[in-house]
C-alpha cells in the first residue's frame, strides 16, 4: 500500500528544490542580460524572497519525511529560521513599497 504521507512530504521538498533551481537559473539569466546591456535592472533583486520560500519548502519537506527524531528537530529548526527570515524579507519589501523608501532589494 502507498504511504501517502511520505509521498506528500517528499513532494514538498522536491517542489522546494525545483523552486530554488528555477530561481537560481532565472537570476543567472537576468544577470547575464544586465551585464550584456551594461545597465542596472531594478527587478534583479526582487526575487530574493523566492530563495527563502524554496529553502522553507525543502526543510519542511525533509522535516516531515525524516524518521529519526534528531533529523526532524534539525530540519524543523531550519524551517522555522527560513520562515522567519523570509517573512522578514517580505515584510520589509511591503513596508518599503508603501512608504516610498528604498528597500535593501532596491539598492
Amino acid at each position: 500500500m502507498i504511504d501517502w504521507w511520505h509521498v506528500g512530504a517528499n513532494a514538498i521538498w522536491i517542489l522546494g528544490a525545483a523552486l530554488l533551481l528555477a530561481t537560481f537559473s532565472t537570476r543567472r539569466y537576468e544577470a547575464a542580460i544586465v551585464k550584456a546591456r551594461a545597465t542596472s535592472d531594478a527587478r534583479f533583486n526582487q526575487s530574493r524572497w523566492l530563495y527563502g520560500i524554496g529553502l522553507l519548502l525543502v526543510s519542511l519537506g525533509l522535516c516531515l519525511a525524516s524518521v529519526a527524531r534528531l533529523d526532524r528537530i534539525i530540519w524543523g529548526i531550519l524551517a522555522l529560521i527560513s520562515l522567519l527570515v523570509t517573512s522578514g524579507m517580505v515584510w520589509e519589501g511591503r513596508r518599503g513599497s508603501r512608504s516610498g523608501l528604498p528597500t535593501t532589494e532596491d539598492q
